[in-house]
Protein backbone atom coordinates (compact mmCIF):
# COMPACT_ATOMS: atom_id res chain seq x y z
CA UNK A 1 0.00 0.00 0.00
CA UNK A 2 2.82 2.30 -0.29
CA UNK A 3 2.80 5.53 2.04
CA UNK A 4 -0.02 3.80 3.93
CA UNK A 5 1.91 0.41 4.73
CA UNK A 6 4.43 1.62 6.76
CA UNK A 7 1.95 2.87 9.33
CA UNK A 8 0.22 -0.59 8.75
CA UNK A 9 0.59 -3.81 9.55
CA UNK A 10 3.00 -4.99 6.41
CA UNK A 11 0.48 -8.30 6.09
CA UNK A 12 -2.51 -7.16 5.44
CA UNK A 13 -4.87 -8.51 2.64
CA UNK A 14 -3.91 -5.23 0.32
CA UNK A 15 -0.24 -6.24 0.26
CA UNK A 16 -1.07 -9.82 -0.63
CA UNK A 17 -3.07 -8.72 -3.95
CA UNK A 18 -1.23 -8.82 -7.16
CA UNK A 19 0.89 -6.16 -8.25
CA UNK A 20 -0.98 -4.83 -11.17
CA UNK A 21 -4.44 -4.29 -9.06
CA UNK A 22 -2.19 -3.12 -6.15
CA UNK A 23 -0.36 -0.48 -8.39
CA UNK A 24 -3.63 0.64 -10.09
CA UNK A 25 -5.03 0.67 -6.26
CA UNK A 26 -1.84 3.16 -5.84
CA UNK A 27 -3.07 5.30 -8.83
CA UNK A 28 -6.52 5.84 -7.45
CA UNK A 29 -8.19 8.86 -6.15
CA UNK A 30 -9.19 6.66 -3.05
CA UNK A 31 -5.27 6.15 -2.70
CA UNK A 32 -3.99 10.05 -3.15
CA UNK A 33 -7.62 11.44 -0.75
CA UNK A 34 -6.05 8.68 2.24
CA UNK A 35 -2.39 9.74 1.78
CA UNK A 36 -3.54 13.50 2.06
CA UNK A 37 -5.61 12.64 5.13
CA UNK A 38 -2.75 10.09 6.72
CA UNK A 39 -0.25 12.99 6.18
CA UNK A 40 -1.97 16.14 6.20
CA UNK A 41 -4.60 15.35 8.71
CA UNK A 42 -2.02 12.90 10.75
CA UNK A 43 -5.53 10.22 10.61
CA UNK A 44 -4.14 6.43 11.39
CA UNK A 45 -4.02 4.63 8.17
CA UNK A 46 -6.69 2.68 8.40
CA UNK A 47 -9.23 5.80 9.43
CA UNK A 48 -7.51 7.65 6.24
CA UNK A 49 -8.47 4.82 3.98
CA UNK A 50 -12.22 4.35 5.40
CA UNK A 51 -13.00 8.30 5.34
CA UNK A 52 -11.69 8.42 1.54
CA UNK A 53 -13.71 5.70 0.50
CA UNK A 54 -16.89 6.71 2.35
CA UNK A 55 -15.97 10.41 0.73
CA UNK A 56 -16.16 9.07 -2.52
CA UNK A 57 -19.54 7.10 -2.00
CA UNK A 58 -21.10 10.24 -0.61
CA UNK A 59 -19.59 12.45 -3.36
CA UNK A 60 -21.01 9.99 -6.18
CA UNK A 61 -24.27 9.24 -4.34
CA UNK A 62 -25.21 13.41 -3.97
CA UNK A 63 -22.76 15.19 -6.55
CA UNK A 64 -21.71 17.40 -3.88
CA UNK A 65 -18.97 17.51 -1.66
CA UNK A 66 -20.42 17.82 1.91
CA UNK A 67 -18.75 20.39 4.75
CA UNK A 68 -18.74 23.54 1.90
CA UNK A 69 -20.86 25.52 1.82
CA UNK A 70 -23.81 25.67 -0.99
CA UNK A 71 -24.29 23.34 -3.82
CA UNK A 72 -20.85 22.42 -5.13
CA UNK A 73 -20.66 21.01 -8.67
CA UNK A 74 -17.99 18.33 -8.56
CA UNK A 75 -16.38 18.02 -12.38
CA UNK A 76 -17.44 15.25 -14.04
CA UNK A 77 -13.63 13.40 -14.94
CA UNK A 78 -13.55 13.21 -11.12
CA UNK A 79 -16.69 11.91 -10.84
CA UNK A 80 -15.37 8.91 -13.51
CA UNK A 81 -12.24 8.15 -11.31
CA UNK A 82 -14.35 8.17 -8.24
CA UNK A 83 -16.33 5.82 -9.66
CA UNK A 84 -13.22 3.32 -11.05
CA UNK A 85 -11.64 4.04 -7.96
CA UNK A 86 -14.78 2.45 -6.01
CA UNK A 87 -14.71 -0.34 -8.81
CA UNK A 88 -11.35 -1.04 -8.08
CA UNK A 89 -11.87 -1.05 -4.64
CA UNK A 90 -14.84 -3.99 -4.62
CA UNK A 91 -13.14 -5.82 -6.85
CA UNK A 92 -9.85 -6.20 -4.85
CA UNK A 93 -12.36 -7.17 -1.90
CA UNK A 94 -13.70 -10.04 -3.85
CA UNK A 95 -10.28 -11.20 -5.10
CA UNK A 96 -9.36 -11.06 -1.60
CA UNK A 97 -11.79 -12.85 -0.09
CA UNK A 98 -11.71 -15.73 -2.87
CA UNK A 99 -8.29 -16.43 -2.42
CA UNK A 100 -8.07 -16.22 1.48
CA UNK A 101 -5.17 -18.44 2.34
Amino acid sequence: MGVLAKTAKVDNWIERLPAGMRTAFNRSIIYRCAVHLHREQGYPAGRALATAINWCRSTLKSGDIKNWPGKQTVNPGSLAQMAAALALWESMKAYAKAHKG
